[in-house]
């Protein structure tokens, strides 16, 4: 005997809530094309030589491959676009599967910013030391960074990972490869006020100057909502569903 409320569902069950969702998929490569292919629809603009390369990447069919050139005043390949609603103090999950190449990557290399240095809304999910350790900073005036956890795991140069940067009931978590890297809990009533996202870097002075990621990127995908337990998860090992 079966429970009335059993029920199937194929796709996403948070489809309704994924802001943001970028494959590095392409019919031939390279390919200067971008897409949203969440039910949003945004228009993904592409900076620089920004571009989807070959390259199996774990769930897409190539790379979006941002060719930095490590120097904050001329890194500026990367992908901007503006959410529909501001994401607010709301939860919600950025994650994306990367893999680094130091030597095209700025000082405090971003993987995502919300809002601007300039206007007070900032939250970007960064690098720091070398190896690369996940960082989260927040700029509403002044800066203040995350507290990472004791022996956080690192993200080797040219070695594959999924990053996720997470707020759940207001606080903030860094993963990386599902394993918690660094938390934020003296935030809880940030507001993220923007609408602006930048994939790939940060921009500063007036968007004169860019702290930039260099390297490869897919499955990029923003969720308002918590999708994974703030002790950790396993990472996804599927396509992302865009249904």
């Amino acid at each position: 005997k079966l429970s009335g409320e059993i029920a199937t569902q194929a796709g996403d069950l948070f489809w309704s809530d994924v802001e943001l969702l970028i494959f590095a998929d392409a019919p031939v490569f390279p390919s200067t094309t971008i897409i949203d292919s969440s039910s949003k629809q945004l228009v993904i603009t592409r900076h620089g030589t920004t571009c989807i390369i070959a390259g199996q990447s774990p769930l897409d069919d190539g790379w979006i491959y941002f060719d930095n050139t490590g120097v904050y005043a001329t890194a500026k390949n990367y992908l901007t676009t503006n959410l529909q609603s501001a994401l607010n103090t709301s939860d919600f999950t950025f994650e994306c599967f990367v893999k680094p190449d130091y030597a095209k990557s700025t000082q405090y290399a971003r993987l995502l910013a919300i809002g601007t240095h300039s206007t007070n809304g900032l939250i970007s999910i960064s690098k720091a030391g070398d190896p690369w350790v996940l960082n989260i900073d927040a700029y509403n005036g002044n800066w203040s960074g995350g507290t990472a956890v004791s022996t956080p795991p690192t993200i080797p140069n040219g070695e594959i990972r999924h990053i996720c940067l997470m707020r759940k009931a207001g606080i903030f978590y860094a993963f990386a490869g599902g394993v918690l890297a660094s938390t934020k809990s003296d935030a809880v009533n940030y507001s993220l006020s923007q609408t602006n996202v930048y994939v790939g870097t940060h921009p500063f002075d007036n968007n004169t100057s860019f702290e930039s990621f260099g390297g490869y990127m897919s499955s990029v995908r923003i969720t308002q909502y918590a999708r994974y337990s703030e002790q950790g998860f396993s990472v996804p090992q599927v396509k992302f569903p865009n249904s």
